[in-house]
């Protein structure tokens, strides 16, 4: 997936990589099998490769549990002694082996329990922050219980679920990636369905921001002067998609395609506008009314872009014993309410 802008993904002036190395996002990430099937033992080891380790990222557990940390200590000092012998050889080999098959088996296990026992794990696109939000607040007040609610664009979410993070239930801001996880056997047949539908608009600061009309042909260009068009990765986030397809059905698409600051998912698109940052961006409709410092200046017409629906499924580890109760509140008359209050449009709840 492309790299958002700087502004877009961190405030400026910050640097996220560290002289030892990039530090781990604080996002569920499982250890990688890919990823630590680099590191399995080779027959020698030497210092140069120790210290390699050292410009790799740490892979950590939302626990904080970082094992390569380990690994890189033993490696280093099997690669020191000197000279090893055949038996110490064979023996620390062995060790590292057990090791690195531990740290594999640690990230799947350490999510099934906490799926079992800790709070119920729900990953949503970022648009849906404001109304499972409120959402959540009034299950806990009447249930009694909580959920932890992890936002971000559906194909990093999608991702994370496939290499094994413990969410019960997912929620996409499109067809393709809840589809991407069912051709993978990672949702719950029979749980699937569409839950809500959006719109997207056109956004621009509050102050001063002028009408426009979404038309064939409309001159998106002079709008922009010499700053750039704010959109969620035209190429993977649903928000982006949506907004690539409008412009592209309008004729517009090839004036503004290299003017395009794309953002890591549809807040952060918001967030370049909301700070005067680009002069207009693309946004669902829930994503403007939720910020006070922009205006929405035009609505995309429904027939220029794929119909706008959030699937909602259990995953296929979803073990939580709350986690059918939850899926069953999103669909109830009392969370309509709440997705209605924020601009959603609740659909029927037939398969998607």
């Amino acid at each position: 997936m492309p790299r958002p802008p700087r502004s877009a993904g961190a405030e400026k002036g910050t640097d996220k990589r560290s002289k030892r190395g990039t530090q781990a996002q604080a996002v569920w990430k499982p250890g990688n099998r890919e990823q630590w099937a680099t590191l399995l033992p080779a027959p020698v080891w030497r210092i140069e490769e120790a210290r390699s380790l050292d410009n790799r990222p740490n892979v950590c557990s939302n626990t904080g549990a970082c094992g390569l940390d380990r690994l890189t200590r033993v490696k280093k000092a099997v690669s020191e002694e000197q000279p090893m012998t055949k038996f110490t050889r064979r023996r620390t080999l062995r060790l590292a082996g057990l090791a690195v098959a531990g740290l594999v088996l640690w990230g799947p296990l350490q999510g099934r329990a906490l799926a079992q026992g800790g709070d119920l794990v729900i990953f949503a696109a970022a648009s849906l922050k404001n109304a499972l939000d409120a959402i959540n607040a009034q299950w806990q007040r009447e249930s009694g219980k909580k959920a932890s609610i992890s936002y971000a664009s559906s194909p990093a979410l999608a991702k994370q679920i496939e290499q094994g993070a413990p969410a019960q239930i997912f929620i996409s801001a499109d067809l393709d990636w809840m589809d991407y996880l069912a051709s993978k056997d990672l949702i719950k047949a029979g749980t699937r369905s569409n839950l809500l539908s959006n719109r997207i608009v056109l956004i621009a600061p509050r102050n001063g921001a002028q009408a426009v009309e979404i038309k064939r042909g409309f001159d998106l260009t002079k709008l922009l002067g010499d700053g750039r068009l704010s959109m969620a990765n035209v190429e993977s986030v649903p928000a982006g998609k949506y907004g690539k397809a409008a412009l592209e059905n309008l004729g517009v698409w090839a004036s503004v395609s290299n003017r395009i600051a794309q953002a890591e998912n549809v807040r952060a698109a918001l967030l370049l506008v909301s700070r005067g940052e680009t002069p207009a961006g693309i946004v669902y409709q829930t994503d403007a009314a939720a910020d006070p410092n922009v205006k929405i200046i035009g609505t995309f017409p429904e027939d220029t872009h794929p119909p706008i629906l959030y699937p909602i499924a259990l995953t296929a580890s979803a073990i939580h014993p709350d986690a059918a109760k939850f899926l069953a509140y999103l669909k109830s008359a009392k969370a309509k309410l709440l997705f209605e209050a924020q601009g959603f449009t609740v659909v029927s709840q037939g398969p998607s």
